[in-house]
């Protein structure tokens, strides 16, 4: 429940909001023993499998457009029902040579399924064509758009993962972003990251460059350099110099 002295119907409001949801989840896995490449690292395969189904609904007295947003997370809770389809996938192998042999979790894919009913008009959507988000911790303030999400990593080795993303608006049927990028370390003082993002909205392909270097134990110096190429501009631009305190 919230009151709200004003609003842009020049008038107080009283709203009250409810939901409810559950969620359903379990997790199988399967072990191939005989699966072996030293190329890619890879020392025996744990399959794990993690489908999972979210379901919300909610109803509100006020609709989230007649107030004036104060607190975002709050105000702007839509009265939704949605309906979430999971599938979490993680393959484990064994790394770092005999009498060392740790678990990895080498390479991971994951999809899901948002769907929405009683969504807000476009109008409250924007950007438009954007994706939708079902957040599990406040389903409530989710991004209430149709929409499938997936995302995978691949660490190539221990210092270097491969990262990918995309999400599919179901609603404009259209790609609304994608994004590919690289993390990798280079000895103890050396991290960097390539990346490369499409954002439909925006018309956007912007590529980025990030390093970081361990000067000494307390100080690092750090550089980003963004670029869209779509638009034929910069986006962002930093260099930094970090000093870390033992106890501060």
């Amino acid at each position: 429940y919230t009151y709200y002295s004003d609003s842009p119907e020049d008038d107080a409001k009283n709203r009250g909001l409810a939901g409810a949801g559950m969620r359903i989840t379990t997790q199988i896995w399967k072990i191939d023993n005989d699966a072996q490449s030293d190329l890619f690292d890879i020392h025996r395969v744990r399959h794990i499998i993690e489908p999972q189904i979210n379901l919300w609904t909610s109803a509100t007295n006020v609709d989230p457009n007649k107030l004036y947003l104060y607190d975002e997370l709050i105000d702007k809770e839509y009265d939704t029902t949605a309906l979430q389809l999971a599938l979490h996938q993680t393959w484990q192998t064994k790394r770092g040579g005999p009498g060392n042999y740790r678990s990895v979790d080498f390479f991971t894919f994951n999809v899901e399924a948002n769907l929405y009913n009683n969504q807000p008009k476009n109008i409250y959507l924007i950007p438009n064509g954007f994706r939708g988000i079902f957040y599990h911790s406040l389903p409530a303030a989710s991004i209430p758009r149709n929409s499938i999400n997936a995302d995978a990593s691949w660490r190539v080795i221990d210092s270097t993962i491969v990262l990918s993303d995309a999400q599919y608006n179901l609603d404009d049927q259209d790609l609304a972003t994608a994004s590919v990028g690289l993390i990798a370390q280079r000895g103890p003082r050396v991290t960097y990251y390539l990346g490369f993002r499409y954002i439909n909205p925006l018309d956007s392909d912007i590529a980025t460059i990030a390093a970081t270097y361990q000067l000494t134990s307390k100080y690092s110096v750090g550089f980003q350099q963004s670029f869209d190429f779509g638009s034929n501009a910069d986006v962002y631009t930093s260099v930094t110099l970090q000093r870390k305190f033992d106890r501060f």
